[in-house]
């Protein structure tokens, strides 16, 4: 079973590569290839986590790593 602190770090993990804080020895890359390693290593993670807890929300992990923006709240 996974566990909460899990979801936590694999959504660092992402943030970090997408942020280019995550070093790929030998290679050089460009800030829009980390975005593009990052959702890659992203939706592996949803993959896992899904197969694991059929309720897991991928929104709400894509969300935590940087790649997508949060929905807007609306005005009341």
């Amino acid at each position: 079973m996974i566990t909460k602190q899990s979801f936590i770090r694999a959504a660092s993990i992402v943030s970090n590569i997408r942020q280019g804080q995550w070093s790929f020895p030998e290679t050089t890359i460009c800030q829009d290839e980390y975005v593009d390693v990052a959702t890659v290593v992203a939706e592996a993670f949803a993959t896992l986590f899904r197969d694991d807890n059929p309720r897991f929300d991928q929104q709400r992990f894509l969300i935590a790593c940087g790649l997508v923006d949060a929905p807007a709240k609306g005005k009341r």
